[in-house]
């Protein structure tokens, strides 16, 4: 009899704990909302088919955990339209959903989450990537399965920076989507000191938009096109860019994620052999899709489902990775909180978004979100050729270097690397062209004449010659002929910020020593000559001119300085059709304008002075032949500016290599020439004074003691 009671009484605990847990067990409804029709039905109803497919592991997994929830869809065709986008939130809500998928574009989702608020619902998007949508206090109950713009434009930009490319151009749609990626790839383009060409949007669909932007590209000079947009928008606009001679061996055309689907559009018959060529060599950046478990959940599970597939659509793993983020935290909540109130969407003030998101691996990978609901993924860059889509390289969130995986095959059928700027539209000399090396070579040479003309004019310090030309005004004409030179050799290749106001600095400097120097020299000699009792020549000291010397510099300084600090000067790219190169130009073109125009005048009037000083001592008789070293500086410093001043306020855009050669060839011409009148000037003195044997070499008849 005790064994019979002791059977019953475990009987009815089985059966009580049964209809307990049981009627602990709750149905939970997500809607699904997705534009199955229109222009994206590709992809949302490939989005559809994986969330079928991975129902069943969800509701398995659920079960796993002891609690007995399950899970059911309710699938709704948003149309792609706002407003039906916006309907559907009510629609779930009125279905008791606890939650809504979808939808596909940033542009509605938007008002989606906002409309889910009301409820609320939770919402999840595995391909709305607006940097809006980071915004928790505007929406408190969105995440999403992939990175958002926020991250996707810096990985673009970084790619960018790997590559070497140091222009692009960017062509982005005017939505949410285009211009959420184009901000955070301009502003990470600045920091890593990225030249954007021009930054063109256009109107989805608007084939007039389309050729607008297309037009502001194709005179823009680089040959990087970063487009940020959707597979709808590039397919036409690629038609058009063709015909425009965009598209061919010199040109690279980077995409965002939203193009991602792009060949499986293409595979439909509507589209022609040319529009599929056109995407040969397209790269596009996509969130790390695929984790170790998709190729078993694709073979074994979305296959054995939809047999007719060979692969899921872009973005499709990533809705599935929304149903288990959604599911886990869902039970995490009715553990918590009560199945009823999950039911029923009765929510403590105490649950937000943490609540609900948990870390696990997925069928994309380790799972994992930040604290505005944004998954943090690596990036994979894929190239599309011959239909096939691959990944080329993968971009670590973690690291500055990419990572390379096949070898890409760019609009060339080859993996060599296309340049931002073909060599024939180049504006500039390179340092690493022959020309370039040329060139440094060149003034290599010239810098080694100037210093041996330091080391010989030193050496023969204690000469009658050297003491009478003055060894210091000397060395001083020289160390500011070797700042021209190092100017000159910061003309070549693309400027940066401080190379564009270095260069100004030697540039201007150098200029006023040798203006100052020879100045200084003709004052001495039009003082000594004019006046006949020689009363001033206490003033005429080495000391006392170099500190006059010193002035004139320190004026043309200021000048530098006022300049630099108020507007300095910054690399402009300067583009057409033909050609691009680089200016220095100042953001505050007036500032800009008042400077330059102030410091040609200060050396306009400065030459005048020494010209006048030149000519009334162009007579004066010396052994040393001063006045003829003061005479030819001032001519060719006078040539030279003639030469070269035009050029500071011409634009250059249509000849700018020619004036380049011709502003280089000018200042290297006075620089040779200036050295070579002072070696001039000096060797025959030393033969002069070496004929008079009874006068010695060191002795002392020289003005300046």
């Amino acid at each position: 009899m005790t064994i019979v009671r002791t059977h019953l009484f475990a009987f009815a605990l089985v059966v009580l704990i049964t209809l307990v847990v049981h009627g602990n067990a709750a149905q939970f409804r997500i809607a699904v909302a997705l534009p199955l029709t229109g222009s994206m039905q590709t992809v949302a109803v490939g989005a559809r088919e994986v969330l079928d497919a991975s129902l069943d592991d969800v509701n398995q997994w659920a079960r796993s955990t002891g609690s007995n929830h399950s899970f059911s869809l309710q699938v709704i065709d948003t149309e792609g339209r706002l407003s039906t986008g916006v309907k559907s939130v009510f629609d779930a809500a009125r279905g008791n959903a606890v939650g809504v998928i979808g939808e596909y574009s940033s542009s509605i989702t938007i008002p989606m989450a906002l409309a889910g608020n009301n409820f609320p619902l939770w919402q999840c998007s595995g391909s709305a990537t607006s940097p809006d949508l980071s915004n928790k206090t505007t929406f408190p109950w969105f995440f999403r399965a992939l990175p958002a713009d926020s991250a996707q434009g810096v990985m673009m930009a970084k790619f960018v920076k790997l590559m070497q490319w140091k222009n692009v151009a960017i062509l982005f749609a005017s939505d949410a989507y285009g211009t959420g990626i184009m901000s955070t790839f301009s502003a990470e383009s600045q920091r890593l000191n990225i030249n954007i060409a021009t930054s063109q949007s256009f109107t989805s669909g608007d084939e007039t938009s389309y050729a607008l932007a297309l037009e502001a590209v194709q005179n823009a000079g680089t040959r990087v096109v970063m487009f940020m947009g959707t597979y709808p928008d590039y397919i036409p606009m690629a038609r058009q860019a063709r015909k425009r001679g965009m598209i061919n061996d010199d040109w690279v055309y980077i995409g965002s994620e939203g193009v991602g689907s792009i060949v499986e559009e293409l595979k439909k018959p509507e589209y022609s052999a040319t529009d599929r060529e056109n995407v040969n060599g397209l790269l596009f950046t996509f969130p790390l899709e695929r984790g170790p478990a998709a190729k078993d959940f694709i073979n074994n599970v979305y296959r054995r489902r939809f047999p007719q597939r060979s692969d899921v659509q872009s973005y499709a793993l990533f809705y599935a990775e929304c149903l288990a983020t959604m599911a886990r935290g869902l039970v995490r909540l009715a553990g918590s909180i009560g199945e009823t109130a999950v039911v029923e969407r009765r929510y403590p003030s105490t649950i937000n978004l943490q609540s609900l998101l948990t870390s696990y691996t997925g069928i994309t990978g380790a799972v994992n979100y930040d604290q505005n609901g944004d998954r943090v993924s690596d990036f994979a860059v894929m190239n599309v050729f011959n239909m096939q889509v691959q990944q080329a390289w993968t971009l670590p969130v973690s690291s500055e270097q990419v990572v390379s995986v096949t070898a890409p095959r760019f609009f060339s059928g080859t993996s060599k690397v296309p340049s931002d700027v073909p060599a024939f539209m180049l504006g500039y000399v390179t340092y690493a062209s022959i020309g370039g090396i040329l060139l440094l070579g060149l003034l290599g040479i010239v810098a080694f004449g100037i210093v041996a003309t330091i080391v010989f004019l030193y050496i023969k310090r204690n000469t009658v010659a050297v003491k009478n030309m003055s060894l210091v005004f000397l060395v001083i004409i020289s160390f500011g002929l070797l700042l021209v030179v190092g100017a000159q050799s910061l003309w070549l290749d693309v400027p940066t910020a401080m190379t564009c106001n270095l260069q100004a600095v030697l540039l201007l400097v150098g200029l006023e020593l040798v203006l100052a120097s020879v100045a200084a020299k003709a004052y001495r000699i039009f003082v000594i000559f004019d006046n006949r009792t020689l009363r001033k020549l206490d003033s005429m000291s080495n000391a006392r001119l170099i500190m006059g010397c010193m002035v004139i510099v320190s004026v043309q300084g200021a000048l530098l300085l006022g300049w630099i600090m108020m507007s300095p000067l910054q690399p402009v790219l300067v583009a057409s059709t033909s050609a691009i190169s680089y200016e220095c130009r100042s953001p505050n073109a007036t500032v800009e304008m008042v400077f330059k125009t102030s410091s040609l005048i200060y050396n306009g009037i400065l030459l005048i002075v020494l010209s006048v000083l030149a000519y009334k001592t162009r007579k004066a008789y010396s052994a040393f032949r001063e006045s003829v070293f003061i005479s030819y500086s001032v001519q060719n410093i006078f040539l030279c500016g003639v030469v070269v001043a035009p050029f500071l306020y011409l634009s250059r855009k249509d000849f700018a290599l020619a004036a380049f050669f011709i502003k280089f060839s000018a200042v290297l011409y006075w620089e040779i020439h200036n050295g070579n009148v002072q070696d001039a000037c000096i060797g025959p003195v030393e033969e002069y004074i070496a004929s008079f044997a009874e006068i010695p070499v060191g002795d002392n008849f020289s003005v300046n003691e």
